[in-house]
């Protein structure tokens, strides 16, 4: 029977705005101690699926350096301490695009890596009527360019591959049915 490993001990290694690391010591069963199991925690992330009365979805294309790439996803934000979710999307889809929406529904929570993270999960948000109501409000470590496509478009650029961001994929195809 699978069983919770026994968290023994527990130490931050490195904590920051954003990102940190633990280091746990945890017995995986009865006399099987991993003395350094490490863990990246950080906050869950908002993704918002934007789309305006005439059925244009706004993407984000901007530089991660994480992976060396300039790509193009849905707007897309961590999550403030004890943030709601949805005040979270809101807030992204604002600063991101400068649109704003009045009829908001969830699709979905999803875990994004459930091995070496604690938080970082995804809430995924449909923004229906959504309308362009002022300018970006980036960080100053920001640069986010709006692309706006049909959403067909922008769902088939999900099937074809041509999107990458597993997130922004799967929110579109989550949506094809409730646009």
């Amino acid at each position: 029977m699978i069983k919770p490993w026994k968290l023994i001990k527990s130490e931050w290694v490195l904590q920051n705005k954003w990102y940190s690391v633990r280091k746990d010591m945890v017995e995986v069963r009865p006399g099987k101690i991993l003395d350094e199991y490490y863990l990246g925690v950080w906050n869950d992330i908002v993704m918002i699926l934007a789309i305006t009365p005439s059925g244009i979805v706004p993407l984000v294309r901007q530089y991660k350096h994480g992976i060396s790439q300039i790509i193009i996803e849905l707007p897309a934000g961590y999550m403030e301490d004890g943030e709601d979710p949805l005040e979270a999307a809101k807030r992204e889809l604002k600063e991101e695009t400068g649109y704003e929406s009045d009829n908001w529904s969830k699709l979905g929570y999803f875990i994004k890596s459930a091995g070496k993270t604690v938080g970082g999960n995804i809430h995924l948000y449909l923004a229906k009527n959504a309308k362009k109501t002022s300018d970006q409000h980036l960080d100053d470590t920001e640069d986010i360019e709006i692309i706006e496509k049909p959403f067909r478009e922008a769902l088939a650029m999900a099937k074809s591959g041509e999107l990458h961001v597993i997130d922004t994929v799967l929110a579109l195809l989550l949506a094809e049915e409730k646009i």
